[in-house]
């Protein structure tokens, strides 16, 4: 490893795909070359409930792991916010591994986060103007991790 830096994953819900599956654990086992990369899969909501009460039993589970963690910077994923690009996504990484040992990136459920995790992040980003399916989404933040710290590193994966 390169860097004694941690990238926190807590993802809602568990896989249902056995081929995303197998994919992120390729992307992640390319990240291990960088730091170290940390997965936390948190409990859907109840599948009685409506969706607002979901979104607010996940937020507890969420909060949770990241209360566990000293001094992690929060990212949340979001469709709202205005989408980033690859190099930009590498340097705001950068910036925020020059603030903590510890980076968290959120991704919730079917109905999205709450708007308290989001507003209790340091910042939220898009990673496209499209709508992904919640477990879609764990594979191209992991894609994007390993591409931004083969920019940060200087290495062939971004050419």
């Amino acid at each position: 490893m390169l860097t004694n830096h941690t990238l926190h994953i807590i993802a809602v819900g568990k896989y249902k795909s056995q081929p995303l599956k197998e994919i992120n654990e390729q992307y992640s086992r390319n990240i291990e070359k960088f730091c170290s990369i940390r997965w936390h899969f948190v409990k859907e909501g109840g599948k009685a409930l409506p969706p607002e009460k979901k979104i607010i039993e996940e937020q507890k589970n969420i909060s949770t792991i990241i209360n566990q963690l000293s001094s992690p910077i929060v990212i949340s994923l979001s469709e709202e916010f205005k989408p980033i690009t690859s190099k930009q996504l590498a340097t705001e990484l950068q910036n925020w591994m020059t603030r903590s040992q510890k980076i968290v990136f959120v991704i919730g459920g079917a109905f999205g986060l709450s708007n308290h995790i989001k507003q209790n992040s340091y910042k939220t980003i898009s990673l496209s103007p499209l709508t992904f399916n919640h477990l879609l989404v764990r594979v191209i933040l992991t894609e994007q991790l390993y591409r931004c710290l083969s920019i940060i590193y200087n290495t062939s994966y971004h050419h």
